[in-house]
């Protein structure tokens, strides 16, 4: 069987819109972190493999909005150590042009789920205009 990979981020930005989010992972919402509570805003399936769902407060909108959390699920014939270590190497990488990227992996004590915590900007106009979380 292959292993579902759920990579939690925090998201400061999203491309696309849509007024009636599809729920697509199963997950009862709203959700709760750090005594906030998200509502389902966004979702999309990129691909076969990939799902990807945004959470707002209320009264924030896709099109503006303080905080987000997003959730990224991957159905793929990688482990979950495979993807990790594929994307900390895409962001070693990015910190040679992002003074702001950093990142953590956080394992589960049983060692099955892993959460890839990272920090993001884009100063494509001289000056930084978005930071992800």
């Amino acid at each position: 069987m292959k292993k579902s990979i759920l990579l939690v981020c925090l998201i400061c930005m999203s491309f696309a819109t849509s007024s009636d989010p599809v729920e697509r992972l199963g997950i009862k919402g709203p959700l709760q972190f750090n005594k906030t509570e998200f509502s389902l805003a966004w979702s999309q399936k990129p691909n076969e493999k990939m799902y990807v769902q945004e959470y707002l407060p209320k009264g924030e909108t896709v099109d503006r909005f303080d905080q987000m959390l997003t959730l990224y699920v991957l159905h793929a014939g990688f482990s979950v150590e495979q993807a990790v270590a594929q994307k900390a190497e895409e962001l070693t990488e990015r910190k040679k042009t992002d003074e702001i990227c950093h990142f953590s992996v956080i394992k589960s004590p049983d060692g099955k789920e892993q959460i890839l915590d990272c920090l993001l900007s884009d100063n494509s106009s001289g000056k930084v205009d978005v930071v992800e979380l």
